[in-house]
Order: structure tokens, then C-alpha cells, then sequence
């Protein structure tokens, strides 16, 4: 399957190699709504194995399309809108 970056998932200055480990280690993830005939997912976890909590907690958006290909297009230091995925409520 073809992976592709998307300019905007580089415009935070994210390394690739960050962005591959909260794929591949997410915290929390979840399918949201994209494009149709898309599957769009949100991970959210740290960048790499040490943890510093919130301070270093990353956001990644994946667009997929079934057997052609896997499009990163939204990395991003963890925001308000997604923070609640890994907040526990009391």
C-alpha cells in the first residue's frame, strides 16, 4: 500500500520517525469522519518511548483508502479537541 505525506503533516516540524511511532503505539485511536469511500483515523500518544505527558502527547489524522493507499495529512501537538481520548474522567 502506497503511504503518502500530505505537506500539512509536516508543517510542525514533526519528524516522520515521531509520527510512525504514535501510529504504531497509540495511546488512544479512533475512526472519525473523512471523505467517503475513506477511512479516517485519529492516534494519539507520544512521539517516542519516553512519556512526558501531556507536554509531548502528539495528535496524527490517517486518511485510508483500502489497498491503494495510507495518506498521513494532519501531525500536530495534542490539541483541546482530542485531548479527551486520553483524559481520565473521574
Amino acid at each position: 500500500m502506497e503511504v503518502r505525506w500530505s505537506g500539512s503533516a509536516e508543517k510542525h516540524g514533526v519528524i516522520r520517525p515521531q509520527v510512525w511511532f504514535v501510529i504504531e503505539n497509540p495511546e488512544a485511536s479512533l475512526e472519525i469522519e473523512g471523505k467517503p469511500g475513506e477511512v479516517t483515523r485519529v492516534f494519539v500518544g507520544h512521539p517516542n518511548e519516553v512519556d512526558l505527558g501531556d507536554a509531548d502527547r502528539l495528535e496524527v489524522i490517517v486518511a485510508m483508502k483500502p489497498g491503494l493507499y495510507f495518506e498521513i495529512f494532519h501531525v500536530n501537538r495534542l490539541t483541546d479537541k482530542f485531548r479527551y481520548l486520553v483524559t481520565e474522567e473521574d
